[in-house]
């Protein structure tokens, strides 16, 4: 993904994930976690990092995208984001 802004804010991003799941478990091995995804970088950031964390902690991953149709542009991003979430 090159050093887009998306990529440049995933290492920061992870750390803080990484300090909140220092704490009390809240997911145990073999849980499904389903994590909303707009396609924006936040959520893709997250998405990212996610995927990164989840498998030493046998988590699996669902990203959900909800294209509520409010702009021309949102087809085109809930594409988007479904390819991302694919690979």
């Amino acid at each position: 993904m090159g050093s887009s802004p998306v990529t440049a804010t995933i290492s920061p991003l992870r750390a803080a994930i990484e300090g909140c799941l220092a704490g009390e478990a809240w997911a145990s091995p073999g849980d499904l976690l389903l994590l909303a995804f707009s396609g924006g970088a936040d959520s893709t950031a997250l998405l990212l990092a996610m995927t990164e964390l989840a498998p030493a902690r046998g988590w699996r991953l669902l990203a959900a995208h909800v294209d509520h149709g409010l702009d021309p542009g949102s087809t085109g991003r809930a594409a988007a984001a479904a390819a991302l979430a694919a690979r």
